[in-house]
């Protein structure tokens, strides 16, 4: 049985902890198909909030129509932390994708979700989500104060200085960004993020050198996180080191042998470097993992008619 079969028999298992299976559905979100999308949808209506709220944060992961259907009605919960998390899943869907009802609903849940935040707003934390907020609703000015905040609060806290860089993407002063990333290089506890955003940076400014230095340190500090590591081996194979960018992903396949992107970059560079055979074994791994992704299945069947 693999990882997603089993998550779905835990968050079928009535008699299983309520913890246990809202554990299991937050998990679903990295092995989502039409039929666990169906139990995903099964479990925004379980009767414990836990399991309810959960269940909400895969939505994040779905097209804004799926996302539009199955999250709005929770925004009228009973329950306070699932409306506010109905809310969250919801901020960022236009207003014209919204009936006036549903528009309501998710001012709503958005002020309470606020208040919530306005409460811990002594804590860098609480700074950070605020200024989230303020993004959704399009009020930049104030999520830059918002993120400035959080390290004046806590210069050690480095999701501050990856979201206040992005939001000077968003508002196009990205020269601000690459200075707040290096000032977090200096004073963040986690610096594999700020490596990561401020290789992200440089390779958008054509710096490509300076950009695999820094996305090569935060595959090398957070080596358990195969996003960085698939990241690195993309930009490597992009500066045509495709042997390289092989390895690193080779690696990370070892130590993450389930995860979608890095067994996509491993068929797909593999694929264009020559290497069928191996591209076609990378690709049906994949193609175990994500049955019902049309994408995913034309990669195998084209890999087949060339190889075979």
């Amino acid at each position: 049985m693999g990882a997603g079969q089993k998550l779905l028999a835990l968050l079928a298992d009535s008699e299983a902890p309520a913890i246990a299976r809202a554990s299991a559905v937050s998990l679903m979100r990295d092995y989502l198909t039409p039929s666990s999308l169906g139990a995903v949808e099964g479990a925004l209506k379980d009767d414990d909030p836990l399991v309810r709220r959960a269940a909400l944060t895969v939505l994040e992961a779905v097209d804004l129509q799926t996302r539009l259907r199955l999250a709005s009605p929770l925004l009228d919960d009973p329950v306070l932390t699932v409306r506010m998390q109905a809310g969250q899943v919801l901020a960022s869907v236009p207003d014209r994708e919204l009936k006036f009802g549903q528009r309501s609903l998710l001012r709503s849940a958005l002020n309470d979700y606020e208040k919530a935040q306005r409460y811990n707003a002594d804590r860098a934390e609480g700074r950070l989500n605020l200024g989230w907020l303020d993004i959704q609703r399009h009020r930049l000015a104030d999520a830059e104060r918002e993120f400035q905040t959080a390290l004046e609060m806590a210069p050690w806290f480095s999701p501050a200085y990856v979201n206040l860089a992005d939001l000077y993407r968003l508002m196009e002063r990205e020269s601000e960004g690459e200075q707040v990333l290096r000032r977090g290089l200096e004073s963040a506890a986690d610096k594999a993020d700020v490596h990561h955003a401020l290789g992200l940076l440089l390779a958008r400014a054509q710096r490509q050198s300076e950009a695999l230095e820094h996305l090569e340190q935060a595959a090398l500090l957070a080596s358990d996180a195969p996003r960085y590591a698939y990241v690195y081996g993309v930009a490597l194979n992009s500066a045509g080191r495709t042997a390289e960018a092989l390895e690193v992903l080779r690696r990370a396949h070892e130590a993450s042998p389930v995860d979608r992107e890095i067994l996509f970059g491993l068929a797909t560079i593999s694929r264009d470097s020559g290497a069928g055979v191996e591209a076609l074994g990378y690709a049906r791994k994949l193609a175990q993992l994500a049955p019902y992704d049309p994408g995913v299945q034309q990669l195998v069947a084209a890999l087949e008619r060339a190889v075979i």
